[in-house]
């Protein structure tokens, strides 16, 4: 049957002839359910007391029950009748309409509702036509609370069809007013996502302000806000079908967690208690889990996509490369961590574990490959060929320090991945300072063995050596190498002055402790430009100068105690070996300068060569103390 206030479409003012009608059918219902009520009332009883010794009565339903049975629907039918009379008299003018008929004018009038988002704005009008809307609701609502159980049968209960129809059109709303998602073909650039969440955030609190007055008094709104709430989570999982990156997964997540249920969108002072008690917590939380995933999963394969270009040199060797993959790699994981940190800790350490775990998988391919490829220790590599050392080192300082931040983080050991690295960076420090040693020792040996010219030659060699130490980023490893071939240095150059001839220098130079401290100083001036910060390891040669100045025992032993100090790596055949360059000391004043410096060296380690390329042969035992107390058995003992 067609209802008058339809026939206005797009109007709630139309409702004003539905309220009529309800008021002339008030009266007549009124008079014919109390004429009911009291047949009922009296009739009833009677028949049940005319049969007490029959069978039990039949009621109107058609079904055998007992009088106590009986007695409880009379109960319930009074109670609904009383409800049914406190719907009446708060909302008088729907009493006299039908339930079914009641029911599709409210159908129809949410349909409308939810389709034409101008109704319930402000104004007289929409005031006015509100007022009459929240009328109907209201009355609809008394007579049949929406519980999601009640309803199938008649007695005026509420159609549970009549329910998933006003669902269909609750989905269908959602779906016409939500905004749809860019195109699959069009870039996903960071702009467009955020616009798009925006657009989200404000359709959705919008909405719900809107219809949240009119549907909460008819029990309503729980399937309103359902309805937005999983429509939400579905496009937030179809956005991540689209290939998102990192940041923009982080973009989708942040919103998710900060915005979703804050006052911009569900967190509303007006929809928040509603909300807690409809929304879907379970699938909110499984949407959480889903872009979490996704986001570890895209970090994993840009992390990846980096060092794909560290196994291949990247801008440290290939001339071509505009970036350099190692810091692109760094930066890329410090990033992520630091926003997954303000985030949530848990996210940050189960990103940071990830990330850990891939990164040692990439230091063992990485080792590797660099092991295999590597040449021999005992290769002499020229100046030219040493920049993949001086890359190799780099990247093993960085990517320890980049293992150790991630297992700080995730909480976990790197001591596996740290000691692969530190195994391939000694393997690539040896490499470089053997072949920096006999690059440079040949112009070294020649200067001292002939005594002229100057140190040019040497500074041009070690200028040339470290051509590509600005592939060094890390400032450690850069001071530390730059330190190392100056001790190199400066040890090869002791050395070829101990093997020279000191009267063809003193011929040549005229005073060689000047010229040996003249020397010292250009080179700690050519190794202070490769690095600032670099130590003073040119102290030994300057205290080979006052071992050529001074003859005085006692002042000797100091000096060669400050040497030890200063040249840990002097051994106690060069100092033998300096004591008789210098001259002028007889055999038991250099035994006595030797025994003293021995003694009261802090290093034990003194007696032993410095360095060597084959086992060293077990030392002699020393000769008792006793022998010395029989001079005469001193030879035989001791042979």
């Amino acid at each position: 049957m067609p209802l008058p206030w339809k026939k206005k479409t797009g109007s709630l003012s139309s409702l004003s002839g539905l309220l009529g009608r309800g008021s002339s059918r008030r009266k007549k219902g009124e008079k014919r359910e109390e004429k009911e009520n009291e047949k009922k009332e009296t009739s009833l009883p009677l028949r049940t007391l005319s049969r007490e010794n029959h069978d039990a009565v039949v009621p109107p339903g058609g079904e055998r029950q007992t009088g106590m049975q009986w007695s409880g629907s009379l109960d319930r039918h009074r109670s609904e009748s009383s409800a049914a009379a406190c719907a009446s008299d708060s909302n008088p003018a729907y009493s006299g309409l039908q339930d079914q008929e009641l029911g599709q004018a409210a159908l129809e009038f949410l349909e409308q509702l939810l389709r034409d988002r101008t109704a319930g704005a402000s104004g007289a009008d929409q005031e006015r036509e509100r007022g009459q809307s929240d009328l109907l609701l209201e009355a609809w609502g008394r007579r049949n609370p929406v519980t999601g159980q009640e309803g199938g049968g008649g007695g005026g209960r509420y159609p549970q069809d009549w329910l998933c129809q006003y669902q269909q059109q609750v989905e269908e709303a959602v779906r016409l007013h939500f905004p749809s998602v860019p195109p699959e073909g069009s870039p996903q650039q960071h702009p467009e996502l955020d616009t798009y969440l925006r657009q989200v955030q404000k359709m959705v609190q919008g909405e719900l302000l809107r219809l949240a007055p009119m549907l909460k008094e008819a029990g309503l709104l729980g399937t309103l806000i359902d309805s937005y709430h999983v429509h939400t989570m579905s496009q937030l999982e179809l956005l991540l079908q689209r290939n998102l990156n990192t940041d923009q997964t982080f973009t989708l997540l942040r919103w998710t967690l900060k915005t979703y249920l804050s006052e911009e969108v569900l967190g509303h002072r007006e929809l928040h208690s509603d909300v807690m008690k409809h929304m879907d917590f379970l699938l909110y939380t499984e949407s959480v889990q889903k872009i979490k995933l996704h986001l570890i999963k895209t970090a994993q394969e840009e992390m990846e996509l980096c060092v794909q270009g560290v196994l291949q040199g990247g801008a440290g060797l290939c001339e071509d490369a505009q970036t350099d993959p190692l810091e692109e790699t760094t930066k890329c994981v410090s990033v992520c961590v630091q926003r997954a940190q303000e985030l949530s800790p848990t996210l940050q350490s189960s990103l940071s574990l990830q990330l850990s775990q891939q990164l040692h998988g990439f230091v063992q391919r990485y080792v590797a490959v660099e092991t295999k490829k590597s040449p021999s220790l005992q290769l002499t590599l020229a100046a030219k060929d040493l920049k993949p050392l001086f890359y190799t080192c780099n990247t093993c300082a960085q990517l320890r320090t980049l293992a150790v931040q991630l297992a700080s983080e995730a909480q976990t050991d790197a001591a596996a991945t740290v000691g692969l690295l530190e195994e391939l960076h000694s393997r690539a420090t040896q490499q470089l300072l053997h072949s920096a040693a006999h690059n440079i020792e040949v112009p070294v040996r020649t200067y001292l063995k002939t005594g002229e010219g100057d140190l040019s030659e040497v500074q041009t060699r070690i200028q040339q050596l470290f051509v590509p130490l600005p592939l060094v980023k890390d400032t450690h490893t850069h001071k530390t190498l730059v330190d190392s071939v100056y001790e190199c240095i400066t040890s090869s150059y002791l050395r070829h002055l101990l093997l020279s001839n000191r009267q063809q220098l003193d011929s040549k130079w005229g005073d060689v402790g000047d010229k040996v401290s003249q020397d010292a100083e250009e080179l700690h001036k050519t190794f202070t430009t490769q690095d600032g910060g670099v130590e003073k390891r040119c102290v030994c040669l300057q205290k080979v100068c006052e071992v050529l100045r001074n003859n005085d025992v006692d002042t000797l032993k100091l000096i060669l105690m400050e040497l030890v100090i200063a040249c840990p790596s002097i051994s106690e055949q060069q100092l033998s070996a300096l004591l008789k360059w210098k001259g002028g000391l007889s055999a038991a004043q250099m035994s006595e300068v030797l025994e003293a410096v021995l003694e009261h060296s802090p290093r034990s380690a003194l007696r032993e060569p410095p360095t060597h390329t084959s086992p060293s042969p077990a030392p002699p035992s020393p000769t008792p103390k006793w022998c010395h107390a029989l001079p005469c058995l001193r030879s035989s003992i001791t042979a």
